[in-house]
């Protein structure tokens, strides 16, 4: 409805007293706020054990307006020093540090210097691979450069976790890390890990994030969006390697 008034008005190019207040209504609708995937995608989890499906319990963080893209100059200003994914590590310790709590966070980079931040939390991973199948989706219509995401993982023993679903998985964590990673249109992957019991030693920080070693690996949840720059790459060399016909 909001859309529609808005075309009107750009139509009719005149001014309405009843469309604006309108408007002004819609604006503060509650509904009107809700994320779309709230409104329109429900994820569940089928679970063998019980044969029943769980629904996930979800939250997302709001930044409050239409427009969630920022200029990078913008996190420049912010930090300085260190290329993308330790301005991201580094933001995202520091919002550590303070909470002790993090939700999971997608920052997606456009080819226009602009970036996206995506803050969620759900009670089952169906959440994450849907985001991730979302995000792959995007990448070539909006010129998607660059991904990165950080969240928490727990580190366990094998045989202790056999047979058990994630909920129950939990209190068998041998340890929890703040895991990040990054993958560009290029097909480079970084990855690094830090012990949550260890993220106020500045000194052990400096340590993980200034390691010429990095993860070359990403989780089996962010295959959608290496598969599509894969094959975005592929069309690109398809486009610029001249065909032999014989001649």
């Amino acid at each position: 409805m909001r859309l529609l008034l808005s075309e009107m008005q750009k139509e009719l190019n005149e001014d309405c007293v009843l469309s604006e207040e309108l408007e002004k209504r819609i604006s503060k609708l509650t509904f009107y706020h809700v994320p779309k995937d709230f409104l329109f995608a429900d994820d569940y989890v089928f679970n063998c054990k019980y044969e029943n499906f769980e629904k996930a319990s979800r939250a997302a963080f709001s930044f409050g307006h239409d427009s969630p893209r920022s200029p990078i100059e913008n996190l420049d200003k912010i930090i300085p020093d260190g290329d993308l994914l330790k301005k991201f590590e580094l933001m995202h310790l520091l919002f550590f540090q303070k909470q002790s709590k993090l939700m999971p966070t997608c920052m997606i980079v456009f080819s226009d210097n602009t970036f996206e931040l995506n803050s969620f939390e759900s009670s089952i991973k169906t959440t994450v691979y849907r985001k991730f199948n979302e995000i792959a989706k995007r990448i070539e219509k909006e010129d998607i450069v660059n991904i990165l995401f950080v969240t928490e993982m727990y580190i366990y023993n094998t045989n202790d976790i056999k047979n058990l679903d994630s909920q129950e998985r939990g209190k068998h964590a041998k340890n929890e890390i703040l895991i990040f990673f990054m993958i560009d249109n290029q097909l480079s992957i970084k990855s690094h890990s830090y012990d949550t019991k260890k993220v106020n030693d500045l000194k052990y920080i400096a340590s993980i994030m200034h390691s010429n070693q990095t993860e070359q690996e990403l989780p089996a949840f962010m295959n959608p969006v290496k598969l599509e720059f894969e094959r975005l790459l592929r069309d690109v060399d398809e486009t610029i390697t001249p065909h032999n016909n014989g001649s």
